[in-house]
């Protein structure tokens, strides 16, 4: 019994040993082709953009680190097959199938030259080195000037704004209403960027600095169209009051409803309003029938941590001519005097969750 046993542990450290001792000699082959080859993937990252880390990655992957016979024999290092363009020379090796087609090259370069001639033709990869690019949409109002994702619901006023790019703020003046102003779609300082997606979220900080002897001074997060939804802070005889509030048909001068109030007690406020949509489900009376139908759901906190939410769900609707719009903005409706208080923008920012 005790020599079994000895015999067992005897065979256990033999058999850790092999493991580690190939496991060091494999790691000694990853850095000799490492070694070997970083100049030429460096150098393939020169001329075509691509990354030398991921070229070296699936050579040394794809070449068993230089030692597979199709390195060793035929320089491919990528395990790249004739295809149907290949003139080249060609060797036989068995793969998916028996004996199947590969490209032979005279020096190792000449792959590495193949394989990003490869990823660079191939439509398969076409996206890596064409990706889509999409406009800025959040923003840390770190500038001077207005980023180009936003538009004035007006021709602009230099008296709305206030681009503080030392501070990272954007400062909205509370500025006066028209005559006929009767909600947020006469309002020409709303300050919005087209909804970029059918699924995200808008979230904003800032902090309302209204004048105290006035009442009436608001601001807030705004989901913009021919119907609008948002979050007002306002500046009441109660104090500051948060409500949600939407309007039906505002482009005809329907009133808001108010959906949702707290008060508070902190003038600086996180915002949130939430996108979201079933590509199964759609606006039928829409042009064609294909518009998504997206529900807004708004919510807000005090910490930027815990958000509650506020008031009912709305679906979004495009604006004329434009679709949805998200953004906010700074007035004072009831008051029509010179002075005014304002509203600091922290940051806006756009995210998919």
């Amino acid at each position: 019994m005790e020599n079994k046993l000895h015999r067992l542990i005897f065979l256990t450290v033999v058999f850790f040993f092999a493991v580690g001792v190939q496991a060091q000699k494999r790691n000694a082959r990853y850095v000799e082709y490492i070694n070997k080859y970083s100049d030429l993937a460096v150098e393939q990252m020169k001329l075509h953009k691509i990354p030398a880390s991921i070229t070296l990655a699936q050579g040394l992957l794809e070449s068993g680190a230089g030692y597979s016979q199709l390195a060793r024999k035929s320089n491919n290092h990528f395990g790249i097959k004739c295809g149907g363009s290949w003139r080249g020379r060609t060797v036989r090796h068995d793969d998916d199938a028996r004996n199947e087609c590969f490209r032979a090259y005279k020096h190792p370069r000449d792959s590495y030259e193949d394989h990003s001639d490869f990823l660079r033709r191939g439509a398969r990869y076409a996206f890596l080195f064409n990706p889509i690019c999409t406009p800025q949409e959040s923003d840390e109002f770190d500038g001077y000037t207005l980023s180009p994702q936003w538009q004035w619901h007006a021709n602009i006023n230099e008296k709305w704004a206030y681009y503080a790019g030392d501070q990272s703020i954007v400062r909205l003046y509370s500025y006066p209403v028209v005559k006929e102003y009767k909600n947020l779609f006469d309002v020409a300082n709303l300050l919005l960027q087209k909804a970029p997606a059918p699924n995200f979220t808008a979230t904003m900080k800032l902090t309302f600095k209204p004048v105290d002897k006035y009442k009436g001074e608001r601001t807030g997060l705004v989901v913009m169209g021919m119907d609008y939804a948002g979050l007002i802070l306002e500046n009441t005889d109660k104090g500051l009051v948060l409500s949600q509030v939407s309007c039906l048909k505002a482009d005809k001068g329907t009133p808001e409803q108010v959906n949702g109030t707290v008060d508070l007690t902190d003038n600086t406020i996180y915002l949130k309003v939430k996108f979201s949509s079933d590509a199964n489900k759609k606006i039928s009376k829409s042009e064609g029938g294909h518009d998504l139908l997206v529900m807004c759901d708004f919510s807000y906190s005090l910490d930027g941590k815990k958000y509650q939410p506020l008031g009912k769900s709305f679906q979004a609707k495009e604006g004329k001519w434009i679709g949805v719009k998200v953004g906010t903005f700074c007035t004072r409706p009831a008051i029509t005097t010179n002075d005014g208080g304002w509203a600091d923008v922290d940051w806006f920012r756009i995210t998919k969750k």
